[in-house]
């Protein structure tokens, strides 16, 4: 999620930058172009730091990869394939 803000940051902070600099008159608008373009780049590049990321063994998972859960009925499934207790009582 800090690449994600990372990279919103990035790329709205060049934007910014550029817009007002270009309404002053500081910078050309090819050159905010080029800023433009380059902050794409910065962003898809840092982005891409996500396909090799890999967790190490005590990082915490979002939900409960050993379990899975019936589109239909809402059963939850351990791992070896069989209704939890809970589910079992629900029925």
């Amino acid at each position: 999620m800090a690449d994600i803000r990372q990279n919103i940051v990035i790329a709205l902070g060049l934007k910014l930058v550029f817009l007002v600099t270009t309404i002053l008159g500081v910078t050309g608008l090819w050159i905010a172009i080029l800023a433009d373009t380059g902050a794409t780049v910065l962003v898809t590049l840092n982005a891409l730091r996500l396909l090799f990321f890999r967790p190490d063994k005590g990082s915490v998972t979002v939900g409960r990869p050993d379990r899975e859960t019936s589109r239909t009925g809402g059963t939850v499934r351990g791992p070896e394939g069989v209704a939890s207790r809970e589910a079992q009582d629900m029925v």
